[in-house]
């Protein structure tokens, strides 16, 4: 709020242009507007009782000071109220509807895995038969071999 009142003109001081700049800054909520209040008074306040200020700049401190809860209830500074109320729903609905679709696709991705990890454990388990399946014994070292290389089993012929 110091920032608005050092950077703009004391004539051009208004509740709502202090308002704005606060929602511009991002610092400024319905359920923070009281204290906000609270706040702003407590600067004003300040800049009425400091010496080394522009008259022009305590004047119009002590002017907004004066009327504050009154200038706080136009219906200006009311609508700026019910549009940041409104903004803010809107924003948690977004939030609300963004995060149920996270929710679903991450439902709908956890199924996809499982299906995956299911196949994948499927033919593993068809692999793992295949490789203890017992090997046919011949007389001869060579079909040994053979048979181990069909099934994929070269590792064990040495």
């Amino acid at each position: 709020m110091t920032e608005y009142l050092d950077k703009t003109k004391s004539k051009d001081w208004t509740i709502l242009g202090i308002l704005k700049f606060a929602r511009s800054k991002s610092s400024l909520s319905v359920a923070t507007i009281n204290d906000f209040k609270e706040e702003l008074y407590a600067i004003l306040q300040s800049y009425h009782d400091k010496c080394n200020i522009h008259i022009n700049s305590k004047n119009k401190a002590t002017k907004i000071l004066s009327n504050f809860n009154s200038l706080f209830s136009t219906a200006e500074v009311r609508q700026f109220i019910k549009d940041l109320e409104y903004h803010e729903e809107a924003r948690i609905n977004v939030t609300s509807t963004y995060t149920a679709t996270v929710l679903r696709d991450q439902q709908e991705n956890q199924i996809l895995i499982d299906q995956l990890r299911e196949t994948f454990n499927s033919e593993k388990g068809k692999e793992r038969e295949k490789s203890i399946r017992p090997l046919d014994v011949e007389d001869d070292d060579h079909s040994y071999k053979r048979q181990c290389k069909d099934e994929g089993l070269s590792d064990l012929i040495e």
